[in-house]
């Protein structure tokens, strides 16, 4: 068994205890201190870090500027081109059957100048010259019996000559 003897007096006992309080708190105070200043300094190098990274950044991004507006550009006009080919597709119609058909229905002294289809209206125009009566009458009788034909419009007016009678028969047609 041990035994401990403390002849101080309980006054100083207390002073020592608060001065013993005091560096303590003192010792705690400084290390929060030190570790706030490590890492206000770690903030400050890596705030310039960032500042010196960003205006490199900024000049790349400068730099790189014209291209991006160029490719920018050759977007736009390529979206461009895409929609006018859409919209002709969907204006597209495919007139070589009637025109294949009207073509094997001319006679020999049937000359053209002229075809002008035009499908929003459903009419084909034709334009020409004929060698004679006979053969303006043959080229309306041929072209009456095609399936597509709805109607066939030849000016009586065209019928007076005899020879070398230029005409123009405008076609309704009966379109899918």
């Amino acid at each position: 068994m041990e035994i401990i003897i403390n002849l101080m007096p309980p006054e100083k006992k207390k002073l020592i205890n608060h001065i013993y309080l005091v560096l303590y708190s003192r010792f705690l105070i400084e290390i929060i201190l030190l570790y706030g200043l490590i890492v206000a300094i770690s903030l400050v190098v890596a705030n310039q870090i960032l500042l010196s990274n960003l205006g490199s950044v900024q000049s790349r991004t400068t730099n790189l500027e014209p291209v991006y507006n160029q490719i920018n550009q050759e977007i736009q006009k390529i979206n461009k081109d895409l929609k006018n080919i859409d919209e002709a597709q969907s204006n597209f119609f495919f007139w070589t059957p009637y025109l294949a058909e009207t073509l094997k229905n001319l006679s020999t002294g049937i000359f053209l100048n002229g075809l002008d289809f035009n499908k929003e209206n459903e009419n084909l125009i034709i334009q020409g010259m004929a060698k004679t009566r006979a053969d303006l009458l043959l080229l309306k009788d041929n072209l009456t019996k095609l399936p597509w034909v709805k109607k066939l419009d030849l000016p009586a007016s065209t019928l007076t000559a005899k020879e070398n009678i230029n005409f123009i028969i405008n076609i309704e047609m009966n379109l899918p």
